[in-house]
């Protein structure tokens, strides 16, 4: 990123943050969309706590909005779980899978599991359809309560 988009991003990064709220639904679907070009063309271009004001957002009834607040979460897992799996020379949709799981117990949306899923359809279909691996994911967790009940 050159040093003067650098220095817009960093002037302006607030006010963008609380623009992914703004009442134009327009405008915070197009805010996402910048904040995750910044976010792909920089190292810790936005810190975590910073990319906690994007995430709630896949629950939106607003389906652009949502979309694309799937689309920033999906690439920001896909990155942390890449950077991970290089280190750990692992690969696969479990890793995916299982951060979504908990995402979605630790979100206070339990009655909006729908609302994720559809938010993250356009962009994760082929890891959302992995049926081998959720199975894989379920049989695994079964056994686990299994152990633990006995």
């Amino acid at each position: 990123m050159c040093l003067l988009a650098w220095l817009f991003f960093c002037l302006f990064k607030e006010r963008m943050l609380g623009m992914v709220l703004d009442k134009d639904l327009d405008v915070a679907v197009e805010v996402i969309n910048l904040l995750l070009l910044i976010q792909q063309s920089t190292e810790g271009g936005l810190r975590e706590e910073e990319c906690g004001h994007i995430y709630p957002l896949v629950y939106a009834s607003n389906r652009g909005l949502a979309s694309a607040a799937g689309v920033f979460l999906f690439n920001k897992l896909k990155s942390v779980i890449d950077s991970e799996n290089q280190v750990n020379g692992t690969s696969g949709n479990a890793d995916l899978l299982q951060i979504l799981i908990t995402f979605y117990m630790q979100s206070e949306f339990h009655e909006h599991g729908a609302y994720l899923v559809d938010s993250l359809w356009g962009v994760a279909k082929s890891e959302l359809r992995d049926w081998e691996t959720m199975t894989t994911i379920l049989l695994q967790e079964s056994g686990e309560e299994q152990q633990t009940s006995v």
